[in-house]
């Protein structure tokens, strides 16, 4: 999945066989406004953390409601029992642990900012410096699924 969605930026939605029978009832909390992982086409909600939440449906014999929230609000969601799980890609936090449980990291991504302005300054170093100045693909990706580069002409790496 993390290949398909993330790396080859395939937004093909796999048909899933929903639960037979679903002895339960998933409500899952998301964002649905960060491509690759869970965004909108037309009105169909789809992506890497959806497609997740239907196979994790399936497996627990469960039919899956989603639920939008903007990210101040999903924590909240989820510790007040309106969601019975978040799918989106949230950023753990020590202040977060304490409000809710975390499973174990399904993959670790580095946070990266774009800049249009070539001379700005490095000043603290987050990543391994042989990123510094490389075009990242997936950086500033349009809704559309168009490149980075489409929409932020010679978008480039930097380490801050």
């Amino acid at each position: 999945m993390f290949r398909r969605w993330v790396v080859e930026v395939d937004g093909t939605m796999p048909e899933i066989p929903a639960a037979e029978n679903p002895q339960y009832h998933l409500r899952v909390g998301t964002v649905g406004t960060v491509m690759p992982y869970s965004y909108y086409v037309g009105t169909e909600l789809t992506g890497y953390d959806i497609e997740l939440a239907y196979r994790f449906g399936a497996w627990l014999g469960a039919d899956v409601e989603f639920k939008i929230y903007d990210f101040s609000g999903i924590i909240s969601a989820a510790s007040s029992g309106d969601i019975d799980c978040i799918m989106s890609n949230l950023f753990k936090t020590a202040e977060d642990e304490k409000v809710i449980l975390f499973s174990d990291d399904l993959f670790n991504v580095e946070i990266t900012a774009m800049v249009r302005d070539a001379g700005a300054q490095v000043t603290t170093e987050v990543r391994p410096a042989d990123y510094n100045g490389k075009k990242d693909r997936r950086a500033g990706r349009a809704a559309d699924g168009g490149r980075g580069d489409e929409v932020l002409p010679g978008q480039r790496i930097l380490i801050f």
